[in-house]
């Protein structure tokens, strides 16, 4: 039966249950990688699930620890989503669209960029966040 953790994982700090694949039990604190719904991403264990004997209403697989080769991939995706965002106020400023950007995440998987906006998301900032997660 595979051990199921909470994890923290995404900017806004989302709390999921997470099995681990290789049946391990991680201890709180440590980095870890998931697959969500959304794809590959960095998360935080925060303790063993207390009813670990259900996989229902399960968020997701806790595949590993983070490694020092993991380490070098989320600097250089931190490198992407600060690009994306400078350039995403840029657009906003460009376009005269009032909106406010709070945060751009990359997802570890190096594939999906998700921005987060204050307020009502409009088309014309839905246009410029799918230019710019093209880009």
């Amino acid at each position: 039966m595979p051990a199921i953790h909470f994890v923290r994982i995404g900017v806004l700090g989302h709390i999921g249950r997470f099995a681990a694949v290789d049946r391990q039990q991680y201890a709180h604190g440590r980095r870890v990688v998931c697959r969500t719904s959304r794809g590959l991403e960095i998360g935080e264990v925060l303790g063993l699930a207390e009813d670990a004997s259900s996989t229902a209403n399960q968020d997701g697989n806790l595949l590993r620890f983070v490694t020092t080769e993991d380490d070098l991939l989320l600097a250089r995706l931190e490198k992407h989503k600060e690009e994306a965002y400078r350039e995403c106020v840029a657009l906003l400023s460009d376009r005269q669209i009032s909106a406010t950007l709070m945060d751009v995440e990359h997802l570890f998987d190096g594939q999906s960029l998700y921005f987060y906006f204050l307020g009502e998301v409009t088309p014309e900032i839905e246009s410029i966040t799918r230019e710019l997660a093209e880009a």
